[in-house]
């Protein structure tokens, strides 16, 4: 017990193959069969031995003062082998030990069923896939018909194409949304501006009135030459809307100095407003800055009128006559 033992292989023609050692049992008896098993017969003393001969270990205890054996080993035959493998985009060995991403011949060891290795030459076709990148740009919305799907803010975004050569195609599609940024329109009666303030827009007005575009009319402000509704066509990042409908209804109606003909007071009124007698007086309109009309009286039988009942703010007073109206613009004071 304790001694070194060797199996030592050489082929027929002398030359060595291989040996391997194990400190363990002694040795009597060795025979092969003709799968080249090696049959090892003998005994051990006292200590349980080694009885593998590779770089494992298999201890086997010792039961008597003097123990017999038979043990049988089978010898370590590499076993080669072929694969053709197509991937996409990469391929992982079979071991795990490498990553390849060209195509082309390569090999790698793994163990075979009986703890051998296994030299496995492996034919690789790698495929790349694709990503398919475009730039576009639309105006509220885009309708992508890859994918049948309705885009309304700005991003990217991807789909999957058909498969090519086993691998996917990836489109992606670089979107920007354009909108026109600001439909508000400012009414200083009877001047209409449109407030966006994106440079390279352009502008085009229209009467509400069969939706008219007027004429040369392509200012960012706009005074109408008689009364009625109007809106305003902008134009800005390559997209188009139309702003809401503003009512102009001063037109026409003279602005007269108050030192002329009429004067009111006081102003800003409280409850009553005085103003100078005028003859063929038929009509007293009050009207709100965005043209609205809150009162009018029509049987005018004094020099004043009651606008305590009106809100706190800014208005204009018109008086019609049967010749012209005469306009003017006063405050309301709280009671």
């Amino acid at each position: 017990s304790g001694s070194t033992n060797f199996l030592y292989k050489a082929n027929s023609f002398g030359v060595s193959q291989w040996v391997i050692g194990s400190i363990g049992p002694k040795p009597s008896i060795v025979a092969t069969n003709s799968n080249d098993d090696i049959f090892i017969s003998g005994h051990f003393f006292y200590i349980s031995s080694d009885f593998d001969y590779s770089n494992s270990t298999e201890l086997i205890p010792h039961y008597a003062n003097d123990d017999g054996f038979l043990s049988k080993y089978n010898q370590c035959i590499v076993t080669f082998s072929n694969l053709n493998i197509t991937s996409c985009d990469s391929l992982i060995s079979p071991s795990g030990d490498y990553t390849w991403y060209y195509s082309g011949v390569y090999n790698d060891t793994i163990t075979n069923l009986d703890g051998c290795d296994s030299v496995i030459t492996i034919n690789a076709i790698i495929n790349q896939s694709y990503l398919l990148t475009t730039n576009t740009s639309s105006c509220y919305e885009y309708f992508w018909p890859q994918n049948n799907m309705t885009y309304t803010s700005s991003g990217i975004y991807y789909d999957t194409l058909q498969k090519v050569n086993s691998c996917d195609s990836i489109l992606a599609i670089n979107l920007v949304i354009d909108s026109v940024s600001d439909l508000s329109v400012t009414v200083n009666d009877p001047v209409l501006t449109a407030n966006t303030s994106v440079i390279n827009t352009t502008y085009q007005w229209l009467n509400c009135d069969g939706n008219i575009m007027l004429t040369g009319e392509t200012n960012q402000s706009f005074t109408p030459s008689t009364n009625g509704m109007y809106s305003v066509i902008i134009y800005q990042n390559g997209c188009s809307d139309t702003s809401s409908c503003n009512q102009i209804q001063t037109v026409n109606i003279e602005q007269t100095s108050i030192k002329e003909t009429i004067s009111i007071h006081p102003n800003p009124a409280e409850n009553y407003i005085q103003f100078t007698p005028l003859s063929n007086l038929v009509k007293i309109t009050i009207f709100d800055l965005t043209g609205r009309e809150v009162n009018s009286f029509l049987d005018i039988k004094s020099n004043s009128i009651d606008v305590q009942n009106l809100r706190p703010g800014n208005y204009f007073i018109t008086f019609t006559t049967k010749n012209r109206e005469y306009s003017y613009r006063f405050i309301k004071d709280s009671n």
